[in-house]
């Protein structure tokens, strides 16, 4: 890391919460802003729950990345039918569209998505306050986009001069 050159933007979009350390990937990539630049980072928002919480989410996908391959299909079947053809044949939609259709809302297939989802591990996640805590000594929150679910709470930072 010391070699990479310091950037007017760091952008991380859904990296860092998969390294394994996160906070220690974080902490790396603060030496790569120059000051006045922008680190733009999204990372797993922290959800509580019992069974769709976030430590329930990493406990899931750890048994999948555990599974053969043959058990891991098994395992995106019944969440494609539980998440996906379920809910929209009970709200009288058609489930083959709404999988189609999902390469336009997010730029990958359904199955590519699904996997990414299931499989992504080392799973990590944080509350926006920790991550507001953990660089605002050296950066200033400037845009910050939080959401109520496991999905992605986007932040961009301006790092300050020294």
């Amino acid at each position: 890391m010391s070699k990479l050159p310091q950037a007017d933007v760091v952008y991380s979009h859904g990296v860092l919460h998969h390294t394994g350390n996160m906070w220690q990937a974080m902490e790396n990539i603060k030496f790569l802003v120059k000051d006045n630049g922008y680190l733009y980072i999204a990372i797993y928002n922290t959800m509580y729950g019992l069974f769709n919480g976030s430590k329930a989410w990493r406990r899931k996908k750890q048994i999948y990345n555990r599974l053969p391959r043959i058990l891991q299909y098994l395992y995106e079947g019944l969440y494609i039918l539980r998440h996906s053809i379920l809910p929209n044949l009970m709200r009288f939609r058609n489930p083959v569209k709404y999988l189609r259709n999902h390469y336009r809302k997010r730029g990958e297939s359904y199955l590519v998505d699904l996997r990414d989802w299931l499989g992504g591990y080392p799973y990590e996640y944080a509350r926006p306050d920790e991550l507001f805590n953990f660089y605002k000594n050296e950066f200033t929150l400037v845009n910050l986009l939080t959401k109520n679910t496991l999905a992605l709470n986007v932040f961009l930072f301006l790092k300050n001069n020294k």
